[in-house]
């Protein structure tokens, strides 16, 4: 259990640092969650996660952004 903690981990941190795997993740949370070898539970888990929209920005700019910032 303590290695697949350890892949959960990987995933989140990787999705929080890396923009393309984050938006994978959000289009296709089952495929990327059996590549890192999670148990069905973790996956629904995830998916949960993706679901309450963890991995979205925080901040997220729109047109009316002025150009200084």
């Amino acid at each position: 259990m303590a290695n697949d903690d350890a892949r959960v981990r990987e995933l989140v941190q990787r999705a929080g640092s890396d923009n393309e795997f984050a938006g994978r993740l959000l289009r296709e949370p089952e495929a990327v969650a059996n590549e890192y070898g999670l148990t069905t539970d973790q996956i629904d888990k995830i998916k949960d996660l993706v679901g309450s929209g963890a991995f979205k920005p925080a901040v997220q700019a729109h047109a009316a952004t002025p150009d200084y910032y």
